[in-house]
Formats: C-alpha cells, structure tokens, sequence
C-alpha cells in the first residue's frame, strides 16, 4: 500500500480530473450543497420540510382539486398537523397559499389573450368561472377581464 502512496505518476488522479468525472465531482459538489442548504433551513425552520413538500405538491397540482387529507396522507400526517406545520412554517394556511399561486399564474394566463376567462379558471383549478371571478376581484379588486385591459 505504501508504494501506491509513494508514486510520482498517479494515473487515478489524471483520470479523476478529466471532463467526464469533473462533471461528477461538480454535481456531487452542487448535490452535496443542496443537502447542506436543505439542512440548514430545517434547522432555523423545523417545519420547513412539510413546507416544502406541500409548496411542491400545490405547485405541481395547482390545477386540480387538492385537498389536505390527500395530502397528509401523501407526507404521512394528519391533516390538522399537517395544516398546522404549514402555518406556523409559512404563515399561511394551506388554502391561502393556494388561492395566492392560483391567482398569480391565473394573471400570466390573462396576457395571452386567445384564452378566455372560462379557459383561465380552468387552468388554474376553479371549475366554476364566477367564483374564480369573484376571489380574483376580491385579492386585485378588478375582474380577470379588466385586468386583462390593464396588462
């Protein structure tokens, strides 16, 4: 073993820095960084994995119906412990946080202007136009269609 250590010519070590595993050490690197920031975030914030998980959840599904016992059962929670972990990490109740993202992708929606206010709520999870109509009025205080005006 000592001679290994003691060789000038370490052939190991020419191929460890070639492209392909310096593409390995830097998503290793970046990996191991993510990890890291992860961690640290639970730390300050204990509840920051439930958050997380149920921000990525909603983001992903934001076009459907998604409902907290669906949920909890996806993170293996109840849902009032998870409905709690989820205000006390963010600040909002899952429904806020909902209505917020729905909201704001409804008004990238609204600046394509081949889509109709119909199309909208739709795409962003409100089967029924005049209740989407009535939250958007109530969060911008102007209906989809003036705001659509504005933009």
């Amino acid at each position: 073993m000592e001679e290994m250590e003691k060789r000038e010519h370490k052939p190991e070590l020419q191929i460890w820095n070639t492209g392909f595993f310096a593409e390995v050490k830097e998503a290793l690197w970046q990996y191991i960084k993510a990890l890291r920031f992860f961690f640290d975030r639970q730390r300050e914030n204990p509840n920051y994995y439930v958050t997380m998980w149920v921000r990525d959840y909603l983001e992903k599904n934001y076009m459907r119906v998604c409902s907290v016992e669906e949920m909890a059962e996806g993170i293996h929670l109840s849902p009032n412990y998870l409905r709690s972990l989820f205000k006390a990490g963010t600040g909002q109740t899952i429904l806020e946080y909902v209505t917020d993202f729905r909201l704001q992708k409804a008004c990238g929606f609204l600046r394509d202007k081949s889509l109709k206010v119909k199309d909208v709520s739709l795409l962003v999870g409100y089967e029924n136009v005049s209740y989407f109509s009535q939250i958007f009025v109530k969060r911008y205080g102007v209906t989809p269609n003036e705001y659509r005006k504005m933009v």
